[in-house]
Parts: C-alpha cells; structure tokens; sequence
C-alpha cells in the first residue's frame, strides 16, 4: 500500500531528528538516496534543521564578541523568526539552522541581573576546565536561572561521535533556599565494524543556598560540579559492566566449527596440521 504523503514526511522526520550527534548532514544525505523525491524532503528537512540544532543545544561562534553561545529552547526570540539570545551581551542575533552559524543581524537587547551574571562568570571556568569543547548559556527568566551546558567530541575517522548535555534550573532564586533541577544527558554513536549507539539520561535535585552574588554562583557551580561528577563515575561503572556482560553476549559463543579452541595446545594443532599437509 502506498504511504500518503503525510506519513512519509513523518516517517523521515523521524529518521532525520533520531540522527546521532554530529551526522544529521549523513543521515540527510543517505534519507535523500531512499527517498528519491527532493521537493518532500527538503518539506521534512527545513523544520528538523531547527529542531534538531535545539536539541542537541549546538554552539555557534560570536565572531565579533569571541565567544560561542548555544541554541535552545531557552534563548529563542517569541516575536523575531530564528533569532536567539546571547545573555552575556544582552542581543539578540539572528541564526542560520542550515549553515549553523550567525548572520550577524541583531535584535533587541536584554538586560541581564548581577546574580546571572556572577554564575555565568563562575560556569565559564567550570566549562573551560572540564569541557575543553564545551559551551555554557545562563539564562534569567522570572525568579528562575538555567544554565545550559553542551560539549561534543567527534571523530569520523575513528568512527565514533558524542555529545554531553545538561540543563541546570535554579528555581526560586528570590527565597532564602533555591532548588536546583539538573537534567543530563550523553549520546554516543560508535560505528566501526558495527554499529553501536548509546543514550544515558539522569536527573537530579538539590537545594541551594542563596546569599550575596558571589556565595551564590560558587555554591551553584560546586553543586552542579558535584552532581556531573558523579554522573560521570556512574557512566563509567555502566560501560564497565556493558564491557564485561552486555557485548560479551554479542559475540560468538563458540568458532565456526561449533567446537571450543584449546589454546594451550595450540602448537599440538600446528604440528598435526603441518604432518597431514593442512594449514592453519
């Protein structure tokens, strides 16, 4: 039966927004092959550009302020089409989803609170310091502060690509004691003989003191250090556990002969073989 059009187009929006961090352009491109039909893919593929690029938070350079700011939800403009906030300068800048990269157009400006801006001051060095291709984007929204942190690694020519991404809500900054909701979550696609991929997602809560400026962003970023640690240790025991369990139970349980390798006599089955004139 044939697929009607609107099924098609949610058939490959599907593909394209399931892409692994740093191949959406590969899977386009393979999506375009099957399909055979430019006009409907390019109807699916505007909208998963812009959908794709959020949630995967991509950093885009700033050129003239020297610095990379991230795309989300959380900085889209509600009234100027694809143009997203910087909150360290206050503008609005407008975004190419396709080329992935600032036109140079600028919006209105947004000022931003003295508390904002001490977390973002502090997160900075975090994200230097432990995601040397990482980005961090503190936004202010009414009593509420979210922090946005994303980092990739990806290397083709091994064969594999992944990305960290954390989002970090501090609600009821206005109060004595804030709540930190931290939202983390790591992608990994390994494809070099095979073809693995891998999605870790984990959630935590903590309260937080709030003081002058400066107390407050140093208890925000030893908090969030905390937890991503933490985080980072419980992956390492899962891929522990993957390595000694999980693709051990991939593998061939025995050689093609159905028979188990002695390799302590493996010289025996050589000299035998070299006898009957056979090789090994």
């Amino acid at each position: 039966m044939e697929l009607t059009e609107e099924e098609k187009l949610r058939i490959l929006s599907h593909f394209l927004l399931s892409s692994p961090p740093g191949e959406f352009s590969e899977v386009l491109t393979d999506v375009r092959v099957c399909l055979q039909d430019d006009d409907l893919l390019n109807q699916a593929a505007l909208p998963c550009f812009k959908q794709f690029n959020h949630d995967q938070m991509i950093e885009a350079e700033l050129t003239d302020l020297g610095y990379n700011v991230l795309i989300t939800d959380y900085g889209e403009s509600e009234t100027d089409f694809n143009y997203y906030l910087d909150p360290r300068s206050g503008k609005y800048f407008e975004f190419d989803h396709l080329e992935k990269r600032f036109t140079g157009n600028i919006g209105k400006i947004q000022k931003s609170s003295d508390i904002r801006d001490a977390i973002d001051f502090e997160l900075n060095d975090y994200c230097i310091s432990y995601y040397p291709q990482g980005t961090v984007t503190v936004y202010e929204k009414p009593d509420k502060i979210i922090i946005c942190i994303s980092a990739f690694r990806f290397s083709p020519d091994n064969f594999w690509n992944g990305r960290w991404r954390s989002i970090w809500q501090l609600e009821g900054i206005s109060k004595s004691k804030a709540t930190l909701n931290g939202f983390l979550k790591v992608e990994c696609h390994y494809y070099e003989d095979g073809n693995v991929q891998s999605t870790i997602e984990k959630q935590y809560t903590q309260e937080i003191d709030m003081g002058d400026q400066k107390s407050t962003a140093t208890n925000v970023v030893q908090a969030i250090k905390e937890l991503e640690q933490k985080f980072q240790q419980s992956l390492e025991e899962q891929y522990q556990i993957m390595g000694d369990t999980t693709f051990k139970s991939l593998r061939r349980k025995l050689p093609i002969t159905g028979t188990k390798v002695e390799f302590a006599n493996i010289l025996a089955y050589r000299v035998t073989s070299e006898m009957s004139g056979d090789q090994i």
